[in-house]
């Protein structure tokens, strides 16, 4: 039964309503209709004024049967399949390490520097303090042998370098000033120089 019957009472002794028994039957019909769709009262809960729609529905069936909640993020976790996994992580490069690279002629020889002329120190004979066993992870060098210069290829931005030049030296005279300094993209149009030293000597003697 689609719709609720309706019992035909009519008007007093005109003989045209539903005899008794019909009547009846159509009531009992209605009420097993609505005992079929009622929905039972619990006890503390009303009804929400609140429609569940068809989207509503759509929503909860397309969530995963084992869906979490509240899943605590692990930064250490490497697995891309886990819950705990945290996605779009920067890449933070943050190791220490050091190289020291002596030059054993420049700690025993004096270099001979001309006026005016810039003389490239090299790094060609290890001396008896170079050490490289402390490389900061995932740097094998700084240093080109073949081509006596440093390589910071493998550095990424943001990484810190220091320098301490280490070296004997014979200047031409006294009162003389001197500066030391690093010289970058050799040979390109953005070629640089970053000072290190500046200073004046006023003895001839050579020095350390």
């Amino acid at each position: 039964m689609a719709t609720i019957q309706i019992v035909n009472v009519s008007t007093p002794n005109d003989g045209l309503g539903d005899p008794l028994r019909v009547s009846q039957v159509k009531t009992n019909d209605n009420f097993e209709e609505l005992n079929a769709k009622k929905v039972e009262v619990i006890s503390g809960q009303g009804l929400s004024e609140n429609n569940f729609s068809d989207t509503d529905k759509a929503k909860l069936d397309s969530i995963d049967i084992a869906a979490q909640t509240n899943v605590q993020a692990d930064w250490f976790q490497t697995d891309d399949t886990q819950d705990d996994f945290i996605k779009n992580k920067p890449e933070y490069l943050n190791a220490v390490g050091s190289f020291h690279y002596a030059d054993l002629a420049t700690q025993t020889t004096p270099l001979n520097v001309v006026a005016n002329v810039a003389l490239k120190l090299t790094n060609d004979t290890d001396g008896a303090f170079t050490n490289t066993s402390n490389a900061p992870y995932g740097v094998s060098s700084v240093w080109d042998s073949v081509n006596n210069q440093f390589d910071f290829s493998q550095l990424a931005v943001g990484d810190l370098v220091k320098i301490r030049p280490d070296f004997n030296i014979d200047l031409v005279g006294s009162n003389t000033s001197y500066e030391v300094y690093m010289n970058f993209a050799i040979g390109s149009g953005s070629e640089w120089d970053l000072h290190l030293i500046n200073a004046e000597r006023k003895s001839t003697a050579a020095f350390h």
